[in-house]
């Protein structure tokens, strides 16, 4: 797809709704004070994401994607369809795991799967470590610092793609 392009920072935030935000509004306005944050809840497995665009067609002002802690199975096949399309058109993609997702989802859209920069055994089992995540040179360590985000006591077993860029390492 053509994406359409402004002069603004174009966000589509899908999130759990107990998760919190990570601050990600504030990240966005932080690379650009004039950002556009449009946020769809995840409420569950039973629930759908109300009021997510209804074509693919309004999703191409999207600049970033931003998923947090969202098990894909409550996507229509279309809608992650739609988003690993944005992602292979150009629009960029920051995915954080959590107790609902990767290795912990019901299903993990095969579509959405593809996008990721890492690889993952469905029902893998979490690795237990103690540390407090170290930021990168990466522009998401940059506008998140990792030292407010406190010490991490587990993390999902997965595996970078040739090429992909870590924002944050949690011990080895």
């Amino acid at each position: 797809y053509q994406l359409r392009r402004d002069d603004r920072l174009d966000l589509l935030l899908i999130t759990d709704s107990t998760a919190g935000y990570y601050e990600l509004e504030q990240a966005a306005r932080a690379l650009d004070p004039q950002a556009r944050v449009d946020t769809y809840l995840f409420r569950g497995l039973h629930f759908p994401l109300w009021g997510f665009p209804a074509s693919v067609d309004e999703l191409l002002g999207y600049d970033v994607i931003a998923i947090v802690d969202v098990d894909p199975w409550v996507m229509t096949p279309e809608q992650a369809t739609w988003l690993a399309d944005l992602v292979h058109s150009g629009a960029g993609m920051v995915f954080f795991g959590g107790p609902n997702t990767l290795t912990h989802a019901k299903a993990f859209r095969l579509p959405l799967r593809e996008c990721l920069p890492a690889t993952f055994e469905a029902e893998a089992k979490d690795l237990r470590v103690s540390a407090i995540p170290m930021g990168s040179d990466h522009p998401l360590a940059r506008a998140l610092p990792g030292d407010r985000l406190g010490v991490v006591s587990s993390v999902q077993a997965l595996t970078p793609r040739e090429g992909a860029q870590a924002p944050f390492t949690v011990g080895e």
